[in-house]
């Protein structure tokens, strides 16, 4: 009896050792899988100054404390932007965050204040890339762009520093007052690197302006700026935009500012311009345009009365006119009354119009990609020259040509949207009687390739173009002109007295050389 109780009280005392040792080790289990799927994390740290050079003494700081770091997550790039940048990258510019984001899109995910000595942490960052905002308010706002955050302590002034390794530049964070103009500039007038401006009234510069790389100009609703003298872009081989948009907390179409307007001479570099009415309008007797951006605006880049225009290497996107129409009251890049243009390596994205000439310029548009516009490229009354071009989804036409006394010459593009050209504006006598000159163009994955309407009377050579088929018979489908008159009420907008499209010969195989070159 005795070794049978021995043998119970042994048995009794394992159980509970068994069950502990099981815990101990589900409890290992479990931790080893927390440490494993919880994120990595660091901490931002850094420090601000607020430096006041206004020779004003009532805006010196008490100290740096109160300044707003706000910590964003990388925006979201374009994709149809991107594939053309991949594709084509000699052409456009190429996007990223700088030229793409924008505080007012999105919150933060993180966000601290600085202490007295303008000294800031912000720890339990998940590791990753970041946009950085510093801020306070009645001064400036800065951009650090593609911050990388990784393990442990992570200092954003060295962060700046490594980026510019090689140069002579060393990042300090400074804060400068925010710089309120408004009413008239006597003299020439400087927009110093990473200053912020905010003009809450109309303002008139009597003199020169120049926009220094990094400058940020906040231009209230509805309000414009003037240039009676030249504009330029001092800029350097950083690279960094200067940036005019709208002054508004909202990106809404109802937070538009007015616009600019140079009546001098233009150069600009690194530019981006956004959130306006009637975008930027160049008087000058020449401008230059190279690497800059116009976007989500009523009007876009326009010269008038210029004897010279040259722009490469640019894009215009989602400049739309405020109220639709089957006449186009403005373009991404617009030139009226121009003698000389040069449009080169360019993308049109979103717009009403890409392009558009108008009113006897001499014009040429190359080696550009046009995307998701109503009308790609629009040209009247002018001789243009149209070619090594791609025009894809764009909605109404890819090319429309119209008015008299100029050949417009189309050649060497890809057309590959639904409608591929449009001869003539309307059914009045606005425009008429034009005779572009069509040769060696691939049109492929067109409903119409070539349409010819209204009071356009006279034949149009057509020929040696390439339609992806050798059927006459399906070619025939996709051109619209006189053979297709129907009376009752014209439904294809073409007359008995409109022209023919004289599209044979026609090629058998794809125009070698067409497209971007």
């Amino acid at each position: 009896m005795k070794r049978k109780t021995m043998k119970k009280i042994k048995r009794s005392h394992l159980l509970p050792a068994l069950a502990i040792l099981a815990f101990y080790s589900l409890f290992m289990v479990v931790s080893a899988c927390d440490s494993s799927t919880s994120p990595k994390t660091g901490t931002l740290t850094g420090r601000v100054e607020l430096v006041n050079d206004t020779g004003n003494p009532e805006l010196d700081p008490v100290d740096f404390s109160g300044v707003r770091i706000a910590i964003y997550e990388l925006t979201t790039l374009d994709t149809t932007i991107t594939r053309i940048n991949r594709e084509y990258p000699h052409i456009g510019v190429m996007i990223g965050q700088e030229t793409e984001f924008d505080h007012r899109d999105s919150m933060p995910i993180y966000k601290t204040i600085t202490a007295s000595d303008g000294s800031f942490s912000q720890g339990s960052v998940t590791i990753g890339r970041y946009n950085v905002v510093i801020s306070k308010e009645n001064w400036g706002i800065r951009y650090f762009h593609d911050i990388p955050i990784e393990s442990g302590a992570n200092e954003l002034n060295s962060i700046l520093n490594k980026v510019n390794a090689g140069t002579s530049v060393k990042e300090s964070i400074i804060l400068y007052p925010k710089i309120a103009l408004s009413g008239s500039i006597q003299s020439n007038y400087e927009f110093e690197s990473n200053k912020t401006y905010l003009i809450d009234d109309d303002m008139i510069v009597i003199g020169d302006a120049v926009l220094c790389e990094g400058t940020r100009i906040e231009i209230n609703y509805m309000k414009n700026m003037i240039i009676n003298g030249s504009l330029s872009a001092d800029c350097s081989s950083m690279g960094t935009y200067s940036l005019v948009t709208s002054a508004s907390d909202s990106l809404d179409e109802i937070a538009q500012f007015g616009g600019i307007v140079v009546n001098g001479n233009t150069t600009l570099v690194n530019c981006i311009i956004e959130n306006s009415l009637g975008g930027i309008k160049m008087n000058g007797s020449e401008s230059t345009v190279s690497n800059c951006v116009i976007r989500k605006s009523s009007g876009g880049m326009a010269f008038e009365n210029n004897e010279r225009v040259d722009i490469s290497n640019s894009i215009a996107s989602v400049i739309r006119d405020a109220i639709p129409s089957i006449y186009t009251s403005s373009g991404g890049f617009y030139a009226l009354r121009c003698d000389e243009v040069s449009i080169d390596n360019v993308v049109l994205h979103s717009n009403t119009a890409g392009v558009k000439i108008k009113d006897y310029c001499d014009a040429q548009v190359r080696n550009s990609f046009f995307v998701l516009n109503n009308y790609g490229v629009e040209s009247y009354a002018s001789l243009t020259t149209i070619e090594n071009n791609v025009l894809e989804k764009n909605g109404k036409y890819d090319v429309r040509v119209c008015g008299g006394e100029f050949d417009p010459v189309i050649q060497r593009n890809y057309l590959l949207s639904d409608k591929g050209i449009c001869i003539g504006l309307d059914m009045n006598f606005n425009y008429y009687d034009c005779t572009p000159i069509i040769h060696d163009n691939n049109f492929r994955d067109n409903e119409v390739a070539m349409h010819i309407i209204g009071f356009n009377r006279f034949d149009v050579d057509a020929s040696m173009n390439y339609f992806y088929t050798s059927d006459a018979e399906m070619i025939k489908t996709l051109i619209i002109d006189r053979d297709d008159f129907v009376y009752h009420g014209h439904p294809n907008m073409v007359l008995d007295s409109t022209g023919k499209i004289n599209y044979t010969p026609f090629r058998s195989f794809p125009v070698l050389g067409a497209g971007i070159e």
